[in-house]
């Protein structure tokens, strides 16, 4: 689990790492030194002295997100006391290149070796992919052009396909997905519904600017809003 937790800081979450490294080196020493009981005393003893970290840390993804929420709860303590003397160990800018005060759910996939972006859409029972992203990703000939429905929520988009079980890379997963096709070449970003959400097991923490697909143990971190 220590390996997996530091090929995440590494990758996934560069800048949390880089805030552990300048602020709480501790943390990166049991982690590099692969010292899991060394790395639970130091979070659990969080546990006990934060309001902010209630739960017990039994898995990969809650050692994650409490080191995400450390991080975040950091930088939102500093901007409310106005105080920057703590931050003067590195430039705010490294501390905040990840840092979301609000962030959309947005995050990099690949769709037949073509990187776009996904919305993930708790509130979509479908996932959906428009004909401009259909065009791009040169995936026409994979479209079942019998199918016909409609897409309601705010207002209402005719479906004029469907995709069944096309591939999706989402950080270094592939992982299968069925997409209906909308009848829009505006759309810069296709919606990722609940069909995909709740078969990957899919966990989104808004505030930590995190997703988790459980069914890979695959953490993915929100990119920068695209408006």
């Amino acid at each position: 689990m220590i390996a997996q937790l530091s090929d995440i800081l590494t990758v996934q979450l560069a800048e949390t790492r880089h805030f552990l490294s300048t602020e709480r080196p501790d943390i990166i020493q049991a982690i590099d030194g692969q010292d899991v009981d060394q790395l639970r005393t130091i979070v659990d003893n969080l546990l006990k002295t934060s309001h902010t970290f209630t739960n017990s840390i039994n898995s990969l993804e809650e050692f994650v997100v409490i080191l995400r929420r450390l991080h975040f709860d950091f930088i939102r303590r500093n901007e409310s006391s106005g105080s920057s003397a703590v931050l003067m160990t590195t430039t705010t800018a490294d501390l905040r290149s990840d840092y979301p005060p609000f962030r959309l759910p947005f995050v990099e996939c690949m769709i037949n070796g073509r990187k776009i972006i996904g919305l993930i859409d708790t509130g979509a029972q479908l996932s959906t992919i428009s004909r401009k992203l259909i065009d791009q990703c040169q995936i026409g000939q994979s479209v079942d052009n019998s199918f016909r429905a409609t897409s309601v929520g705010v207002g209402k988009q005719a479906i004029i396909g469907r995709i069944r079980s096309l591939t999706i890379t989402i950080g270094n997963c592939p992982l299968i997905i069925n997409l209906c096709v909308i009848n829009t070449f505006h759309s810069d970003y296709f919606l990722i519904g609940q069909d995909f959400l709740v078969a990957n097991r899919c966990v989104v923490y808004c505030a930590e600017g995190l997703a988790v697909f459980r069914r890979c143990q695959l953490v993915v971190k929100f990119v920068n809003n695209i408006y």
